[in-house]
Order: structure tokens, then C-alpha cells, then sequence
């Protein structure tokens, strides 16, 4: 999409962002491209950036994920968790 065409639509073009949840590229002629995403996803894709910038906590992260693939390890609920850990319900 263009810049012009997203300055035409800039609601619609929001609206795209919340209902597909996909980012939205926007062309600049001559400059860097530009993303519309929903705020959630990108407080998510931050998290995910900071929790996998140390490569130690990186590594253990991806070894949990491939325990869990491999159906390795204890699984509880997160309500089991909260009550293992004492913390309060988010509800």
C-alpha cells in the first residue's frame, strides 16, 4: 500500500491491522517501508525480542519448547501455576 493510499485510509487501514492481526506494509517512494500492527502484538513482539536477547535465557527457552514438543517434562494449567507459585487469579 501506499503512503497516499494509507493517508486516504488511515481508519481502514487501522481496522485491517485489529481484525487480520497481520501487519500492514506501507510503501514510501523513496524512503523506508513503514508497519500499521496492533499495539498488542507489538508489546508481544518486543517481549519476545527481550526475552530472546540473551543468548542463556534464549537456550532455555528453546530447550523448554522442545521439551514440550517432545511431550518431556510436568504440564499444568496456568491456574495450577498461580496456585503453586501463590500468585492471584488475573480474572
Amino acid at each position: 500500500m501506499s503512503v497516499a493510499s494509507a493517508v486516504r485510509t488511515l481508519d481502514s487501514v487501522c481496522d485491517e491491522a485489529i481484525e487480520s492481526r497481520a501487519p500492514v506494509v506501507i510503501e514510501r517512494d523513496g524512503y523506508p517501508d513503514v508497519v500499521v500492527v496492533r499495539a498488542d502484538e507489538w508489546r508481544s513482539l518486543q517481549e519476545t525480542a527481550y526475552l530472546m536477547s540473551s543468548p542463556a535465557n534464549a537456550r532455555r527457552l528453546l530447550s523448554a519448547l522442545e521439551m514440550s514438543h517432545r511431550n518431556e517434562g510436568d504440564s499444568c494449567s496456568v491456574d495450577e501455576l498461580r496456585r503453586e507459585l501463590d500468585l492471584a487469579s488475573n480474572s
